[in-house]
Parts: C-alpha cells; structure tokens; sequence
C-alpha cells in the first residue's frame, strides 16, 4: 500500500525556506558591526602586548608571580623559582618569558576555540566578549595572570584523553595538573572534577575514579595548608627584590605578595562579604549581583553561540552544552563564593573550560556524560528554546546585551554594580576613529 503523508505534516518535510529580507538584512548589519568590534579588540591586545605592565603601581598583579620557596613551601611559589632559574641559568626578562608563554597560550586556546565553533557551525560572537577570548584585550596580561595558561593545561589533557591509553593519560593529566596546581591552587576547581568525570565514563566507578585523580587532591590540600604566613613575607619579598630589582620601583610591599601576611579569617570574611552578605549604598545584597552574573554570562555562554549559527543546532547538542556548564559551575562554586573576588577571571575559567571539554568529547562521551547518574540531575533548556533563539530579534537582542551591559561584577565596595564593557570603558565608536585617523 503507498503511504501517503496527510497534509497538516507535509510543510514540516518541505526543505527549510529562505531567509526572509528582514533576516538577511539583520544578518548582514550585525556581521559588519562584529567584524568592527574584532578590529578594535584586536588593536586593544595588540595594545596590551606592548604596555603589558605597570610596575609603578604595587598593586600590579604580576608580582604573584613572584612567590618564591625561599622560606619553605608555599602555594604558587614554583612562579618564582621558574622565573629565578630562567633569569640566573639564560638571562631571560620575566616579564619576557610570561608575556610570550601568556600570547602563545592565549594563540592556542583562540585556535582550538575558532575551529570547533566554526566546524560545529556556531556563531563566533560570543568569543569577543570579556568572559572568553576578549578578556586578554579587555583586561591585559597583568590581571589576567596564568589564566590561559592553566586552560591550556586542561586542553592538553582534553586532547590527549582521545589519544593515549588510560593509564598513560592518567600519568599524564595528573603531572600536568599538578603543575598548574602549584602555579595556581585555584586550577583544581575548573579541571580536577571534570577529568574525574571523564574516568568515570570507563571505569563506572566514582570512588576509582576519585582515587585516579587523588594526587591532585592531595596537592589542593597541601597548597590549602601551606599558604605562607606573616614570618614568611619578608625572605619572599627580599629575594624577589634582589632578583629583580628593577621589578619594584617603589619601597612598599606589593599588595599580591602582603596577602599572605593576612589572617585566614579575615581573608574569607571579606571574601564572603564582598561574594554573600555585603549590602551596597542602594541597599541590594551582593547574593544578588553575583547570582545575575552568572546568569547573564551562562545565559550568553549557551544561546548566543546558538542564535548566530550558520545552521541550526540539534537540541542534544544545546543540551550537551548546557550540562557541561551547569556541571563547570557546580565544580567553581566554592572559588566563586568562598575563595575568589575576581569574579572576571572566574567566569573566564567557567565558559572557556566548558567549551574545551564540550569540544574535546566524541558521541560516544557525550551521551554518557548527559545520561550519567552523576549529571542525569542537572537540567537541561527547554525544548523549544533553539527554535526562537535565532530570530532577527533575538540577535539584536543578544547583540545589545553583550555590548551594552558587558560584565557586570561585584567590586570590593559594592557600592555600585561595575559594568566593564567595550562600550562603557573607552568606546567602540572613539577607538575606531583614532585607528582609522
């Protein structure tokens, strides 16, 4: 018997139409105003390559770079000790070093990021914004720290998950963890949990998987102890000065380096003030800047990506995605809230690690990863939310969110919520005339 397709179900079969006139236009418009805006972040990171350091001002954050075990362990202090053989062994700059191992750092991630998107059929423009590739423009090298850094150790090990025996690749996720732990404790939160993960999808076994990962474990802990204390600051600061004098122009103590002169208590009361409980001149809790933060980056994170697509994204995939970042951000949580004030860097850490590993998965990962018990509970969007996200409307609208309201984050004072756009900054339209005078 021929089948015959009833009617009412015959316009879902037809081949997709053409773009409306509004579409197009809408398309071409906001194509040519992102091909700007990449212009102009390209010229700010080209700007931030040649004054890459202040060091007039002892609150410049390349000074955490210098902690050093002159006065035993302590967390991050192999910044220093590489830094001091690098100068003492071949005469190399420190400056030098970090700036060249940041860009090439930064090159890769912006490569692997670039491909995938374009391969996957995403839109690239989300990428320009402060919590992904634009952040090294927006905010320099000097408060950016080791943050592309420690993403490239997580991508190495993401790549090679695919390419080497588990056995091996244990050995080797766990050297390179390790070594992105002693440069920065904080690397354990956006890397260790999902690599337990992904040992979880071949052993079935949490505690085995919890036990493959445990070195790392044990190094967050001991970088947890061992944070230096009062007795420690001057042997630090007085080795790094006569290492690299011309590094402090000035005789105070650079505030990065005083931190471990402070009282832990008094560290996580002013985090949990600064993250929780502080309330601002208007009276709003800070609970409530640092809940729209998140909300707005993972609302950019997800959809955009989606609304700018060359062609529409399969549900499984928006879910894939979706998942992989509620579970990154469960992992931040206590960096988030407890251990860090930086919450720019922290959203970089959530949305570029979530894209590495969402990238790095094959099928077969994939699906376990959305159907493991240990994700199964973690929600995904709604089932209709990639039909509309990708009206002429819905662009215009993320476009305006994006360049508009930049990254809100709590400052220290919560007075007032600080947004750190391209727009609010220095402008768009100023920074385009002077390159183009």
């Amino acid at each position: 018997m021929q089948h015959i397709t009833p009617p009412e179900c015959r316009s879902s079969l037809r081949e997709p139409a053409e773009k409306s006139r509004l579409a197009r236009c809408t398309d071409l418009l906001l194509n040519f105003f992102y091909l700007l805006l990449t212009v102009w972040v390209l010229d700010r990171l080209l700007n931030r390559v040649m004054n890459p350091y202040d060091f007039s001002d002892p609150d410049s954050s390349f000074y955490d770079f210098l902690f050093n075990y002159s006065a035993g362990f302590i967390r991050r202090g192999l910044n220093g000790e590489i830094l001091f053989a690098l100068h003492n062994w071949f005469g190399i700059p420190p400056t030098l070093f970090v700036t060249v191992v940041s860009l090439a750092c930064f090159a890769i991630i912006s490569w692997f990021l670039v491909k995938n998107f374009i391969r996957k059929g995403m839109g690239l423009q989300v990428l320009l914004a402060s919590f992904a590739l634009g952040a090294l423009a927006q905010y320099g090298f000097d408060f950016m720290r080791r943050d592309y850094m420690e993403l490239a150790l997580l991508l190495a090990v993401i790549y090679s998950y695919k390419n080497l025996s588990v056995r091996r690749w244990l050995i080797l996720g766990n050297a390179l963890m390790i070594f992105g732990m002693l440069l920065h404790e904080g690397t354990f939160f956006h890397t260790v949990p999902a690599l337990i993960i992904l040992t979880y999808l071949d052993t079935d076994k949490f505690w085995k998987s919890c036990l493959a990962w445990s070195p790392c474990i044990l190094t967050l802990l001991i970088c947890c102890i061992f944070k230096g204390t009062p007795a420690d600051l001057p042997m630090i600061e007085g080795t790094a000065r006569d290492t690299f004098p011309a590094l402090f122009q000035t005789a105070e103590t650079p505030q990065i380096l005083a931190y471990i002169a402070w009282d832990k208590n008094d560290v996580f009361k002013m985090v949990i003030h600064d993250n929780i409980t502080g309330v601002d001149s208007l009276g709003i809790p800070a609970i409530v800047y640092t809940l729209a933060l998140i909300c707005y980056v993972g609302f950019l994170a997800i959809l955009m990506p989606v609304a700018f697509a060359r062609k529409r994204i399969k549900r499984d995939n928006v879910k894939l995605l979706t998942t992989i970042m509620l579970f990154q951000l469960i992992s931040l949580l206590p960096m988030l809230l407890l251990f860090s004030i930086d919450f720019s860097r922290d959203m970089l850490y959530w949305v570029i690690s979530s894209y590495i590993i969402y990238f790095g998965l094959n099928e077969r990962e994939s699906v376990k990863i959305v159907n493991s018990r240990l994700t199964r509970f973690i929600p995904a969007l709604g089932k209709r939310t990639t039909r509309y996200v990708q009206s002429p409307i819905s662009k215009i609208g993320f476009t305006l969110l994006l360049i508009m309201v930049g990254i809100p984050f709590v400052g220290r004072t919560l007075e007032l919520i600080k947004v750190n756009s391209y727009w609010y900054e220095s402008g768009v339209i100023n920074s385009l005339k002077s390159l183009l005078s």
